[in-house]
């Protein structure tokens, strides 16, 4: 038969220890494993796929700006977005009144914003001349 012993101040240090070492119910890190393609025209359908994405409210930076309010798919493993012809800090910020960029060829850095704020790697992007 067990018996049970009192709790003491060490035990009860070493538990709260461990719970602050344990990431208990916090979601998996957020991480882009990949874009597909990763290069193409503006308009290109662009498929994201990682862990850690938000069912609702991700929101993928494109460069200077990006796309705001994206749904996830696949458990949080997957988004699609379409190169955008212009990007600006307007797309996520109504309030900021500067003028948006055209996305011109180049290179283009990529991540998520999750919607519990955590921001994932970057990836990057070639925007390429149309054909």
């Amino acid at each position: 038969m067990l018996m049970a012993r009192p709790i003491t101040r060490l035990g009860l240090l070493a538990a709260a220890a461990i719970l602050l070492l344990t990431d208990f119910g916090h979601a998996q890190r957020i991480e882009i494993s990949s874009l597909t393609p990763a290069q193409g025209p503006v308009g290109t359908a662009v498929v994201i796929t990682g862990v850690g994405f938000s069912a609702t409210d991700n929101a993928i930076h494109f460069g200077v700006g990006g796309i705001p309010n994206v749904a996830s798919g696949n458990g949080g493993t997957t988004m699609a977005f379409a190169v955008p012809h212009s990007v600006g800090p307007h797309d996520f910020n109504p309030q900021i009144m500067l003028p948006n960029r055209l996305v011109t060829p180049g290179t283009y850095e990529v991540f998520v914003i999750n919607a519990q704020t955590e921001k994932s790697n970057s990836l990057t992007f070639t925007v390429t001349p149309k054909s």
